[in-house]
Formats: structure tokens, C-alpha cells, sequence
């Protein structure tokens, strides 16, 4: 745990009405520590990053982020959705900088900064193609670039590899690490995938089913470079998180599917409250 978290939640409440999301839950991010979060479908992972993130306001508890209230202008925010939002108009060097240019930062320095993340996400010579010029997998390496081209504080990422397969997963969670480890920053990653838990996390928070507390959290203590999909100590980790999430999944109700549908209703509320409220531009999306 670290001595100065960069994110804090203390005993965090939320809902919707008579729909209660989160129910005092509580866990910190350290400046440069990757905390990843898994639960049951519809839990309320998302609801926790657009908390965190300022788009939705805290209603019980306490969220400190950088020792002050989520929004806190001192403090850079990258945001990884679960779709990518490649903006299609603009091409791949100005969808990296586009984040630089919303922080007025200089034509040359933000075209500097994103050849660089270009060339280490192995996009070189594609920089002036238009997103519908590239492949699923470029595209989610733009989106890589276009985060870490800000250098937040702070990185949240709503499963931004789940809609791609298990090899290309694991390259591009690769890649994300690479990156991560020459410019380490707190990152909060929400996952379905086990597996991506066990590779990328220091921290894997489990979360139960609706209203959401903390099941158990698991310590991984080795560099993302030295752990292998196959390492028994990792399988291991990962069956006792697949064991705690068929717990949650047990105790659901038989109304499971309805379970899955509100949960789906509630991230859109919470897209078209963030809609309405607009992004700040220190948020890269």
C-alpha cells in the first residue's frame, strides 16, 4: 500500500434511487501502482471510474483523488473507454496529440510527444491514416498512445481490450506495460478477464454483486516484465478470483438476466450524465 495514495475511496455509497450500487466500499491507488478491479457483469466497476473520475458525484463516503475532491485541476486524467472514440475525421498522429491540444499545449511539442508514443506502439508510417484506414488491433494502439501522450496522474481504463481476441489481447496488454513501466503512473483498470488481472495488476480488488463491497483483494508482487500467463503462481491467483466471482454469481437471483439489464441501464445514465456535464480538458477520452 502506499504511504501517499494518489486515490482514495472511504466507505463510498451510490445509487439510483432504490437501486443501490456501491455499499461502502473502500481501497486506494498509489502514484505508481496499477489497481485492477473484476466483479460480476453489471456490478458497478464502470460506476466507480466516473466516480473517481468526477462524472458522477460522491453521495456517502469520501473520494480524494490527489488529496482533493474528484475534479481536482492539478491533477491530469486520462480516460480509456470501453469503445475506443477515435475521433474519424482526424488522423493518427492528431488523435494521439488530441488530448496535448485540448491543454493548449504547442503544435510542435504535441506532434513531438505523439511520434514518439507512435513509434513505440510500432504505428510508424501510419501517422497521417485515418482511423478507418486501420486495423481493430492499430486502433487500440492509437488509443494507448493518445493516454499516455497526456502523461496523467492518473489512468482509468473500462476493459479497453474486450472487444479484441485472446492473442491480441495479450499483445496489447503487453505493449500497455511496456509503456506503463518507462512512465509509471496510478492506473485503475476494470476487467472481466481473469487472466488480464493476473498479468497487469499489483492490486486486484474483487468486487461482490449489487450493492458492491470488496470480496477480497489479492497482491501481486512481481514486475509485469517477469510474469507469464503460464506461471503456476498466477494460474493459481486467477482460479481463487474465478472461485470468489462464481460465489457472486451463485448467489444471484434467478432474475439474472434483468440483474445484467439494469446494470446496462445504469452505465447509460451514467454516459449521458457525463454528456451532459461535458469532459474537462484535462480528461483524455
Amino acid at each position: 500500500m502506499a504511504v501517499e495514495p494518489l486515490v482514495g475511496l472511504s466507505d463510498v455509497r451510490f445509487g439510483y434511487g432504490n437501486n443501490q450500487v456501491l455499499d461502502s466500499v473502500s481501497f486506494e491507488v498509489g502514484r505508481e501502482e496499477i489497481v485492477v478491479i473484476v466483479g460480476p457483469s453489471g456490478c458497478g466497476k464502470s460506476t466507480t471510474l466516473n466516480l473517481v473520475a468526477g462524472l458522477l458525484p460522491c453521495q456517502n463516503g469520501k473520494i480524494e483523488v490527489g488529496g482533493r475532491p474528484p475534479g481536482n485541476p492539478d491533477i491530469v486524467l486520462g480516460y480509456m473507454f470501453q469503445d475506443l472514440r477515435l475521433l474519424p475525421w482526424k488522423s493518427v498522429i492528431d488523435n494521439v496529440a488530441f488530448g496535448l491540444a485540448a491543454r493548449r499545449v504547442s503544435e510542435n511539442e504535441r506532434l513531438s510527444v505523439a511520434k514518439r508514443y507512435i513509434d513505440l506502439l510500432g504505428l510508424t508510417g501510419f501517422e497521417k491514416h485515418y482511423p478507418n484506414r486501420l486495423s481493430g488491433g492499430m486502433q487500440q494502439r492509437v488509443c494507448i498512445g493518445r493516454a499516455f501522450a497526456m502523461n496523467p496522474d492518473l489512468l482509468l481504463m473500462d476493459e479497453p481490450f474486450k472487444s479484441v481476441d485472446a492473442q491480441l489481447r495479450l499483445y496489447l496488454l503487453e505493449l500497455f506495460s511496456n509503456i506503463w513501466q518507462r512512465s509509471p503512473k496510478g492506473v485503475i483498470f476494470v476487467t472481466h478477464d481473469t487472466q488480464e488481472a493476473v498479468l497487469l495488476g499489483d492490486r486486484i480488488i474483487v468486487y461482490t454483486k449489487r450493492p458492491v463491497r470488496v470480496k477480497a483483494t489479492f497482491e501481486i508482487d512481481r514486475p509485469q516484465s517477469m510474469r507469464k500467463a503460464t506461471d503456476p503462481d498466477l494460474r493459481d491467483t486467477e482460479a481463487q478470483i474465478l472461485a470468489l466471482l462464481y460465489e457472486e454469481r451463485a448467489a444471484l437471483p434467478n432474475t439474472l438476466e434483468d440483474e445484467d439489464k439494469e446494470g446496462v441501464q445504469i452505465e447509460q445514465e451514467i454516459e449521458c450524465h457525463a454528456v451532459g456535464n461535458g469532459l474537462s480538458t484535462s480528461l483524455s477520452v
